[in-house]
């Protein structure tokens, strides 16, 4: 319901907003003690070009502003300005009518960061748990292609240097099956 979605904008996201850009407008651009921008004051920076919002439509301003987002906030982490990008919600009908081409987040990470969109990973963290998908965004034929002894040994490697950099020393990994 586009007016829920409004309201819900208006009362929750646009006040968080205005505070971080309130209280971080004078701090953009300068550093914590730690060397690194806090995701409020990047926030209030990019906030100087968002574009007006109508919720409820499309626009190919909306699938160029999300990606734009997503663009600076994948620099930001590259550039060791903060330790973890949260994806927002992408709208890829906006996204299409901006003309680019699009197919899912983790490939447009890849694409950002110069990997192979073969070897980027989604992975789902919830409380204890993370869960890596080995294949993402292509048909069943495909992913049954991918499905190999290499491969998967490919992705556990992957998945513990991850789970390693994120402070588990010694990760336990179960490998499922084809869902």
């Amino acid at each position: 319901d586009p007016a829920e979605l409004e309201r819900f904008y208006l009362d929750t996201i646009a006040p968080l907003v205005a505070a971080w850009a309130t209280s971080e407008a004078t701090a953009a651009g300068e550093a914590s003690s730690s060397g690194r921008r806090s995701a409020a004051a990047m926030c209030a920076a990019a906030s100087r070009d968002n574009v007006a919002l109508r919720l409820g439509s499309l626009d190919p301003a909306y699938g160029r502003a999300s990606l734009d987002a997503a663009r600076r906030a994948i620099k930001a982490a590259l550039a060791r300005e903060v330790e973890a990008v949260v994806a927002a919600p992408q709208t890829e009908k906006s996204i299409a009518l901006a003309g680019i081409t699009f197919d899912g987040y983790p490939t447009f990470v890849a694409r950002e960061t110069g990997i192979d969109a073969r070897d980027v990973y989604l992975m789902l963290c919830f409380d204890d748990y993370r869960v890596v998908n080995m294949t993402l965004h292509c048909s069943v034929r495909d992913a049954l292609a991918m499905v190999t002894r290499e491969r998967v040994a490919h992705v556990i490697r992957a998945t513990a240097g991850a789970l390693q950099r994120m402070g588990i020393a010694a990760p336990r990994i179960c490998v499922g099956g084809l869902n």
